[in-house]
């Protein structure tokens, strides 16, 4: 979660607050009154279930009137900030030091959104419409090490990280233990990212503040930040809740050679691909994820913008039952007086988009138990398997 100021973190929550927003284009400001609207996906997931070793990339739509020329793969830095002008002094109940306000009202500090590079454009009458990506999609090059090899991990993110200009901030820990035997080529520099990850229970993204982090997972995991009934518009959970138990990595694709560790049924088996795992990894993920369980959601939300991918979250939801309806042993009654019950989990996929105001999309998706248990082939796969199988 990106840090904020207090005051921010006040106000964030209140409904008569205003946003006001602004984007930096290479250096050029644009405000309200230029920009139409913004779109931000993040995600740490590529399909509907729970991965790590993820490199995924963010995108930003964004519409402008302007007849402002852009050069080509411009930086493009969206950014927000809470509109206090019409805060009274009975509102401002915080601490006079903390109070970071002008007099005559002003807004909060300006949040970074994170960093994107224009890759397409299209115009649609007098509105520009730009497609963005960011500084990830400069890592989908092949990588030829210069290292000797066999080389840590450690080594090789390094050297890569350092080709590519990326910084990184203190979440990115990687075991020294863990090595390269042989170079890895044929493989994206994104790819590598990815494989090291993956062995530290991690996914890669791009944080706000322009830093590659990594979002290490665990069981025992705690909410970064809890909803209020208030706080969403709806909530619908998708599936049961989801745990993994067990660990399975594939090494060799043309042998289906594993490494496992754990026990448990389909549904409970976390499948990763790695060609440079060992059983050591398998060993060191499962302790890491062993009970590791999150409710499946969909959640339309107000908008958060300091909340990332990978935040643990915390929500209520009422679901009360009526007396006459209550049928069960009073001993077994683990009910809440109030009926709001909490549940945790954590965001796999995040869109936040800004139309006047700001709104929030959640969704930490999971396959069905009938999904994880019987795999229908389609008849392009069956062909595939097929000649994989003879060959």
């Amino acid at each position: 979660m990106y840090p904020i100021s207090p005051i921010f973190e006040k106000f964030v929550r209140d409904f008569k607050h205003e946003w006001d927003v602004k984007v930096d284009i290479n250096g050029t400001e644009y405000g309200k009154n230029v920009i139409v609207d913004f779109d931000i996906e993040n995600s740490l997931i590529s399909a509907n279930e729970f991965e790590i070793g993820t490199v995924i990339i963010s995108k930003l739509k964004l519409r402008l009137r302007t007849f402002d020329e852009i050069p080509p793969n411009a930086r493009v830095v969206p950014y927000v900030a809470l509109d206090l002008s019409s805060l009274t002094w009975r509102e401002a109940d915080f601490a006079w030091e903390e109070a970071d306000i002008p007099w005559e009202g002003g807004i909060t500090e300006w949040l970074p959104l994170g960093e994107f590079y224009i890759d397409s454009r299209e115009q649609i009458n007098d509105v520009w419409v730009f497609t963005c990506f960011d500084k990830l999609m400069f890592a989908n090059v092949p990588y030829i090490s210069s290292l000797t090899y066999p080389a840590t991990m450690q080594d090789v993110w390094d050297e890569i990280c350092g080709r590519l200009g990326f910084a990184y901030d203190s979440s990115v820990v990687i075991n020294p233990s863990y090595t390269f035997p042989v170079a890895p080529t044929g493989y994206t520099m994104r790819q590598v990212m990815g494989y090291i990850a993956m062995a530290n229970a991690a996914s890669v993204y791009v944080g706000k503040e322009d830093l590659i982090k990594f979002k290490r997972f665990s069981a025992d995991y705690t909410p970064d930040f809890e909803l209020t009934t208030s706080d969403y518009v709806r909530v619908r959970q998708t599936n049961p809740i989801k745990t993994y138990t067990r660990v399975v990595i594939l090494y060799d694709p043309e042998y289906d050679a594993t490494y496992e560790a754990g026990e448990g049924d389909e549904n409970h088996t976390l499948y990763l691909e790695n060609p440079f795992a060992t059983q050591q990894m398998a060993d060191d993920i499962l302790a890491a994820l062993n009970g590791y369980s999150y409710v499946p959601i969909e959640m339309d939300s107000r908008g958060f913008p300091h909340l990332e991918p990978g935040d643990a979250i915390q929500f209520d939801q009422i679901d009360s039952i009526a007396w006459e309806d209550a049928d069960f042993a009073w001993e077994d009654a683990d009910i809440p007086w109030d009926g709001i019950y909490k549940y945790r989990t954590q965001i796999l996929h995040q869109s936040l988009s800004f139309k006047g105001g700001l709104k929030m999309s959640i969704e930490a998706p999971s396959k069905s138990e009938q999904q994880s248990e019987f795999q229908i082939e389609g008849t392009l796969e069956q062909q595939v398997n097929r000649l994989t199988r003879s060959a």
